[in-house]
């Protein structure tokens, strides 16, 4: 008797526990705040943010548009920066804060980057509080998809990459092996002309233990 009154009380326990998650479950997935960030604005085809289009604007309209966006800070703090690439050409990168006016899941302590060759746009970076697996919920599984990992004296690292044709941006999550909660993860926001060249690896999880 005293047995069966353990076990109803264990069931009824487990019910209640359970009964949050399971409500959380049922309610639709509200992506609102996922698309503002993701979907480029209006007449303005993707690849696109805050109207900023890499592969067909020059840096200085680029320029224009980040000195008038709400989003961005003073023009006093740009910052730009020089790479020399190898096959000797110059990549500039215009670094700038945020306003405090940004979409929330901008990550306001980094700034936002667009990645020059040639007095043009090619690419923009933005670091987020976005969870890669929020992206999967809101835009379904991407076209293409890759780890990669380095080792150096401090560890093994991975770098994953997730890219989607549509809104033509490619996801990064970087951090220490091994890959755990990969769907957890925050994400790098990249958005390119096309998509970079990802070539097949073997288990490349197996590689990051």
């Amino acid at each position: 008797m005293i047995g069966a009154w353990f076990l109803r009380l264990a069931v009824l326990v487990s019910v209640l526990w359970l009964l949050p998650m399971l409500v959380i479950r049922a309610q639709p997935y509200d992506d609102a705040a996922v698309r503002t960030l993701l979907q480029p604005p209006e007449a303005c085809p993707s690849p696109c943010f805050m109207g900023i289009r890499p592969g067909s604007m020059t840096v200085w309209d680029a320029l224009d548009v980040l000195h008038m966006h709400r989003w961005v800070g003073a023009m006093e703090d740009y910052e730009f920066e020089n790479f020399q690439n190898p096959d000797g050409t110059v990549t500039l990168v215009v670094n700038w804060d945020w306003s405090g006016t940004q979409p929330t899941l901008i990550d306001p302590a980094r700034q936002g980057g667009v990645w020059v060759l040639d007095d043009r746009i090619v690419s923009i970076d933005v670091e987020t509080e976005l969870r890669l697996g929020d992206v999967k919920l809101s835009l379904g599984w991407p076209d293409r998809e890759q780890i990669y990992t380095t080792r150096n004296v401090q560890g093994t690292f991975y770098t994953h990459y997730a890219w989607y044709e549509q809104p033509q941006i490619l996801m990064i999550v970087a951090n220490r092996c091994p890959v755990t909660q990969l769907d957890h993860s925050r994400v790098l926001l990249h958005w390119a002309e096309k998509a970079p060249e990802m070539p097949d690896m073997h288990n490349p999880r197996q590689a990051c233990v």
